[in-house]
């Protein structure tokens, strides 16, 4: 008898044991989906990110990506491209030159922060044809290449260009304001050495109609250069101003190496 009551207590204990243990997981389970349900509420809360197509590097190598242009008549153009920000930079070489007069200037635009993009002309450099076989006609597409730079920079994912600013030397600072007069996102337009024909590449009308800042650069000796700037200096409604050496012959990018306050004033020209 005793033995009975003494098992009848331990299955008891054992029974009121289990009802505890089964209470305690019913909580746990509970607690365990109320936190989810928590943190589904508050997800459901907060929106979704969205991913631009667009991304703006937090900062720039000063390296150049080469990469082939199509020009509207298929002529295949070699380029410099140095990835940046939504500021962005078109350099224009000289007649019998090509894009790689600009590699420095180009390196420390880019480690400025500006997206920049340097090309060899058709018939120069790298580029398709040869500039010794071409006629005045053949000069005129020069004009739609620099719109097919332009249009890189603008369909290109990596970064959404909100500003342009034209830089030329000779022949290419004809194309500059040539081209910067038909794009409203080009602001500004830099000139060394232009001159007021260049195998038919006349800027005059261009600058006439380029309503904002254009910056003027020559060598009061290179003679014919200095008279058309004293000329085009006075055109147009925009600003203009003019940085002019006494004493020197230098003509397009040869005077970066004759005056080394050149990029610097340049910089800030495009900046303020």
């Amino acid at each position: 008898m005793r033995k009975t009551v003494i098992f009848i207590i331990l299955v008891l204990l054992v029974s009121l044991l289990g009802c505890a243990n089964g209470e305690s997981a019913a909580k746990s389970s509970y607690k365990a989906a109320e936190s989810a349900a928590d943190t589904s509420e508050e997800a459901a809360a907060e929106p979704a990110a969205v991913e631009s197509k667009y991304t703006t590097p937090d900062k720039t190598s000063g390296t150049a990506q080469r990469i082939n242009l199509k020009a509207d008549d298929g002529v295949n153009l070699v380029a410099s491209y140095y990835p940046g920000r939504e500021n962005a930079v078109i350099l224009l070489h000289m007649m019998n030159k090509d894009r790689h007069d600009w590699d420095s200037f180009a390196k420390r635009l880019n480690l400025m922060g500006y997206t920049v993009i340097s090309f060899d002309l058709r018939g120069h450099g790298d580029s398709d044809l040869n500039w010794m076989d071409f006629k005045d006609v053949d000069y005129k597409p020069m004009v739609s290449d620099v719109g097919v730079a332009a249009q890189y920079l603008y369909e290109n994912n990596d970064v959404k260009i909100e500003r342009v600013y034209t830089i030329g030397a000779s022949i290419g600072a004809n194309l500059a304001v040539m081209y910067g007069a038909t794009d409203s996102k080009v602001k500004k337009a830099v000139m060394l050495s232009p001159g007021a024909n260049y195998h038919g590449l006349n800027p005059i009308d261009s600058i006439e109609a380029f309503n904002k800042p254009i910056l003027f650069v020559y060598s009061k000796l290179d003679d014919r250069s200095a008279r058309d700037c004293r000329n085009f200096v006075e055109m147009g409604k925009g600003e203009r101003q003019e940085i002019a050496y006494a004493d020197s012959y230098a003509h397009g990018n040869d005077m970066f190496k004759e005056h080394s306050d050149l990029e610097q004033k340049m910089i800030d020209f495009i900046k303020n």
